[in-house]
């Protein structure tokens, strides 16, 4: 049965010269995707069976993900889609979780596949030779992961329905207009502004048609100064005051939205990072769909943030592992449920802040509870210390490999436990 989303997505891009892609100077109209993304459909029709899953290997920043994408949609294909294949050992724990029958894979990532187990591969250059042809088929789904940072990644598998109408819940909280050219720093991003019909700039980096943004806050961070931007749209993780700052002056003609949101439930809240900087932590807009409430509160009013609505992945309300509060609408998130000490009133976003911001030569700490002691990572030199806080300076901080500007909880607490 045939997708209504992906349905009107061919539709639209039926003889739409509008371009859908940019990348390596080429430019790419809508039809010439659809005619693509058709040929691709084919391929994987006829080289996947029905109710197996396909890793993508495809290189991210090029054309030929996207179609691999979309091809997919239109095939009923069970993808997998995993971020960083950097640590062989979690990638090989992820495609046994996702349970992956073959590996796609490009011209060259096929020169990579030793960082895979042996399961069958599939050279998707091959598609360009098919004939697109029209077929019913079942929804495909989309796996993908959470960063791990507090162990073994967590599968988020998600229907194509419920993938478009996350997308669809995006699209009616984040403006984006329909002549921005937007520039996404994550391929699921990338996948998202297509689907909008927006322009889409598929690299490692921002060029000079670029006026939107939709990214990491690690991305931006490595950004020059880029006056033409007028829209940035950020998240992933908890965003610092020296970091705020940063990002205010990289893109100082911007209207910058910073979004707190998670892999199960897309959107919570949404601040102007203007309004953020004068109030740290804090989100001051709820995004209409979803309910969010405060569970299992301590002495300050300060509890586990959960989130319901047809647009979050959990049938009955999500924990999100986020410790937060509730002022005149306004949320406040402070800390990780795991890595705080809420009885004592200790939340290890607001210790994070607090060492960063009294000790000026610090170039990078975090925070974190191990059995009821709070412990600090450290890079740089520091000169104010807290009785309260155990400290380890490291050569190099391990960040979460997926966002980069959070800590891997699980790496930082082998470090201040000794162990490898």
């Amino acid at each position: 049965m045939k997708n209504k989303g992906i349905t009107d997505f061919i539709e639209f891009c039926k003889d739409n010269d509008k371009t859908a892609i940019i990348y390596g100077g080429k430019k790419v109209s809508f039809k010439k995707f659809l005619a693509d993304c058709l040929k691709m459909k084919s391929f994987l029709h006829k080289n996947i069976a029905e109710e197996q899953k396909a890793l993508i290997f495809v290189y991210p920043y090029s054309y030929l993900f996207y179609v691999v994408m979309y091809g997919g949609f239109m095939a009923g294909t069970k993808l997998v889609v995993i971020d960083s294949f950097k640590d062989k050992k979690r990638v090989e724990k992820m495609i046994e979780l996702a349970l992956c029958d073959y590996v796609l894979e490009d011209n060259v990532t096929r020169f990579l596949n030793f960082k895979l187990p042996r399961i069958k591969k599939i050279n998707v250059n091959g598609y360009v030779s098919c004939k697109a042809e029209d077929f019913d088929c079942n929804s495909s789904t989309v796996t993908t992961f959470t960063s791990g940072t507090t162990g073994t990644p967590k599968i988020i598998e998600r229907s194509l329905d419920f993938l478009l109408k996350q997308e669809e819940f995006i699209r009616n909280n984040l403006h984006v207009d329909f002549s921005d050219v937007v520039f996404c720093g994550l391929p699921m991003y990338s996948v998202l502004s297509v689907y909008l019909g927006r322009t889409t700039v598929v690299s490692k980096k921002a060029n000079k048609e670029v006026d939107a943004v939709i990214t990491s806050i690690k991305k931006v961070l490595h950004m020059s100064p880029n006056l033409k931007i007028k829209k940035c749209f950020l998240g992933g993780a908890i965003l610092y005051e020296k970091e705020a700052e940063r990002i205010s002056a990289i893109f100082p003609n911007a209207d910058i939205t910073y979004i707190y949101g998670a892999s199960e439930s897309a959107l919570m809240y949404k601040t102007n990072l203007d309004d953020y900087r004068k109030d740290l932590f804090s989100f001051k807009d709820k995004v209409e769909g979803v309910e969010v409430n405060i569970v299992n509160r301590n002495f300050e009013d300060v509890g586990e943030i959960t989130v319901k609505g047809k647009t979050v992945i959990s049938e009955s309300a999500h924990f999100t592992g986020d410790l937060g509060k509730i002022i005149n609408g306004k949320l406040y998130i402070l800390g990780r449920k795991k890595y705080s000490l809420p009885q004592r009133g200790i939340y290890n976003y607001v210790v994070d802040e607090e060492i960063r911001s009294d000790n000026k030569r610090v170039k990078g700490a975090f925070s974190f509870a191990v059995d009821g002691k709070m412990f600090v990572i450290y890079k740089g030199k520091l000169t104010t210390r807290s009785d309260d806080y155990i400290y380890r300076k490291v050569a190099k901080i391990p960040y979460d490999i997926k966002h980069k500007t959070k800590l891997d909880y699980a790496k930082a607490i082998d470090i201040v436990k000794g162990e490898k």
